[in-house]
């Protein structure tokens, strides 16, 4: 549950990426740290992709959100509803 809170304090520190000198190396940290905690979670994975996108990597936040699809591609119809709620 420790990728909860690292995606959580991630999205909180987004905002600041063009304020705060450190903002971008932390969130940078907390989604590398949520992604290592639990490399199947997709909330980790779409922050993980939400800060390369922010950083100009469009290739890793592809590469991110592909891992995330191969999870849910080929999950029954109404599946991730039932793990979402």
């Amino acid at each position: 549950m420790h990728y909860a809170i690292n995606v959580r304090m991630t999205s909180t520190n987004f905002p600041n990426f063009s304020f705060e000198p450190e903002a971008e190396r932390t969130c940078d940290q907390l989604a590398s740290l949520a992604i290592q905690s639990d490399p199947d979670n997709l909330e980790a994975l779409e922050c993980l992709a939400s800060v390369r996108m922010s950083q100009s990597k469009p290739d890793e936040a592809r590469s991110a959100l592909e891992c995330a699809w191969d999870l849910i591609k080929n999950l029954e119809p109404g599946l991730c509803l039932q793990l979402a709620g």
